[in-house]
């Protein structure tokens, strides 16, 4: 039955135009969701204008493509010259599809190696704060024993005042200092992906160097993390550089880190002082927006698009004067 004489039947044509559209919604729906999951975590198609590119000239290669079928019998073309067309036009569409999954794969590669070359800066800036605050043990223990000739000298001569002096301005603030680092170090041990714990650890301690007022909570073993560790390390990354630089903005200069288990879920707090937003709290997961000033805002939206993907996080933006808090629930999947 010729496609004229199917659609002169009005049931017919009715089934048919049903059938097609229903076939063609799932079809759509099934293939864009292929795609999403193949394709989220690829920076490439941030790029509007290279998508917007590629768009358009699908958009006219099928057209075309259409069009010689559909119109060549009525513009006299000849069924071997349509089939032709056809095949060429096919060709042409598949040796893009071809180019376009090169394409991809490259970008991919160069993507995992950025993520690699970040991932081995963090280890080498940790291991490096390691070996600081170790060597800073060291030098202490090697000038015990000169801190102990100087104790029994004041004390053989009688002078309690310069011995008060002496302990007060010299061994108690050493002492302090290193119990403090200690500590510091102690509880961010306790985060047993490497990367991750590179990654907050030296952005930790750098903002320690800085004089920043920072509380580390970390009290229980965290190993599942529920996630993609370097998605996770590159958003508590963002976090912890705005909070910094907010900190520092501020007179308090207060930053608090915390990372503890409630049951199935996984919680990640970061607060730190920051001074009244210019903007409310909604507009600052956008593209150019900030509190910061102009040409800022990229963290947080960056921070947004690698959490789009997990249906089982929860994030969370509170400011309270004078604390602006960003909080992680990250849930186990079944």
């Amino acid at each position: 039955m010729s496609t004229e004489n199917w659609f002169s039947h009005e049931k017919l044509a009715i089934g048919f135009s049903v059938f097609y559209c229903i076939f063609c919604g799932v079809t759509t729906k099934l293939l864009g969701n292929f795609l999403h999951l193949r394709l989220k975590e690829n920076e490439l198609l941030h790029e509007r204008r290279l998508m917007s590119g590629l768009f358009a000239y699908l958009v006219v290669l099928t057209s075309l493509f259409i069009l010689n079928i559909s119109y060549g019998g009525a513009l006299g073309y000849s069924y071997g010259v349509i089939a032709l067309s056809g095949i060429i036009f096919l060709s042409l569409f598949l040796l893009t599809v071809f180019l376009l999954l090169e394409i991809y794969e490259k970008a991919l590669q160069i993507q995992q190696k950025k993520s690699q070359l970040a991932q081995f800066e963090n280890l080498q800036l940790y291991t490096k704060k390691i070996e600081e605050s170790y060597g800073a043990m060291r030098r202490f223990k090697h000038d015990y024993l000169n801190i102990l000739t100087t104790l029994e000298l004041f004390i053989k001569e009688g002078d309690l005042p310069g011995l008060k002096e002496y302990y007060f301005n010299k061994i108690l603030s050493a002492r302090h200092g290193l119990a403090a680092s200690d500590t510091k170090l102690e509880s961010l041990s306790r985060i047993e992906n490497t990367e991750l714990k590179s990654l907050v650890s030296s952005k930790l301690i750098y903002s320690m160097e800085l004089g920043i007022d920072t509380d580390i909570e970390v009290k229980e073993p965290v190993g599942e993390l529920f996630i993609d560790s370097l998605d996770l390390a590159r958003v508590l990354g963002i976090f912890l550089d705005n909070a910094i630089e907010a900190a520092l903005e501020t007179d308090e200069k207060g930053l608090g880190f915390c990372m503890v288990y409630t049951d199935d879920v996984l919680k990640v707090i970061i607060q730190n002082t920051s001074k009244p937003l210019t903007v409310s709290i909604y507009e600052l997961n956008q593209q150019g927006i900030s509190g910061k000033g102009e040409n800022r805002g990229i963290g947080l939206f960056n921070a947004e698009k690698l959490l789009t993907g997990y249906s089982n996080v929860v994030w969370d933006t509170v400011y309270e004067k004078p604390w602006f808090s960003q909080r992680l629930m990250i849930t186990r999947c079944n």
